[in-house]
């Protein structure tokens, strides 16, 4: 896959009717996923509740992608409501990133 600054390469039905290659939805959710699921502030009751959509998420490149049965916006969803507890500066990166993905979906 090929990555440009802000942009990747999706190739979803959306952009190939469009004529776009490109996909705005900012870094891969495999790379914030990686990031969140690295973090040392990422503990307790958070890290055992968002680790099973952190996990999936590790699967996905970008919003049009599904993991099993769910869609990538549902899995994010799911992880972002068992962030609601992680603080700190990376949390807030972080979820301000997943919640920025969910809206261009």
């Amino acid at each position: 896959m090929a990555y440009i600054i802000g942009y990747h390469t999706c190739g979803c039905a959306k952009h190939k009717q469009d004529a776009t290659p490109q996909c705005e939805t900012g870094r891969p959710l495999f790379i914030i996923a990686r990031d969140a699921l690295d973090d040392t502030t990422l503990n307790g009751d958070a890290r055992t509740y968002a680790r099973p959509y952190l996990d999936a998420m590790l699967d996905l490149d970008n919003i049009h992608q599904s993991h099993g049965a769910d869609s990538a916006p549902s899995v994010i969803a799911y992880a972002l409501a068992n962030l609601s507890s992680w603080r700190g500066d990376s949390a807030r990166r972080i979820k301000s990133e997943l919640t920025t993905i969910i809206g261009k979906g």
